[in-house]
């Protein structure tokens, strides 16, 4: 693609970029959903069909997006992570927190919005959830840049396995939406 500028937000364009991407480019204000691009590397991302869908107009492939591990110091990213996933042992991991795999939605449109594509083709406007109040000091200061997490449903201070809305919370990243992955 000869014009990179179609890959960025543009009310996103004064994010700052923390590396070049594949090729050179810059990294877009976009993240892509981590459970339908799996990451093998940066440069080869690995797909899954459309017939992998259960639910292709629940399912988000792309919205606006930033790094969050400093809240004070925004980055743009590419990926994005559900709210939570399984380790290599099965047990359940909160993807809320601090990790390198938080989810990270960024309301930084009118109304404190996120644009996000979804599957079957749309798209629509979604505001970042956040944890409650006082939850934790880096979730608290996500709230104020507005960077929240994207689910149907209002999400708990910690996720766990035993959480009986555990699927719920994933909805709009799951392939699988029986399992949450």
């Amino acid at each position: 693609m000869k014009n990179v500028q179609i890959q960025d937000c543009p009310v996103g364009k004064d994010i700052p970029t923390p590396f070049n991407w594949v090729n050179g480019n810059q990294v877009p204000a976009y993240g892509t959903n981590s459970l339908v691009f799996v990451q093998p590397t940066v440069a080869n991302p690995t797909m899954v069909s459309l017939a992998a869908f259960q639910e292709p107009a629940n399912t988000m492939l792309l919205l606006d997006a930033v790094n969050a591990f400093n809240p004070a110091s925004l980055t743009k990213s590419f990926f994005i992570s559900p709210n939570w996933t399984r380790n290599t042992a099965g047990a359940v991991v909160d993807n809320g927190g601090a990790s390198s795999f938080s989810p990270r939605v960024h309301g930084r449109h009118s109304g404190n919005t996120s644009c996000v594509l979804w599957a079957d083709g749309h798209v629509a406007v979604a505001r970042p959830q956040f944890r409650p109040a006082g939850s934790a000091a880096i979730n608290d200061n996500r709230r104020t840049r507005n960077v929240g997490e994207l689910s149907p449903v209002a999400l708990p201070a910690t996720i766990t396995a035993s959480d009986p809305r555990l699927v719920e919370y994933n909805r709009f990243f799951a392939l699988d939406k029986t399992t949450g992955l």
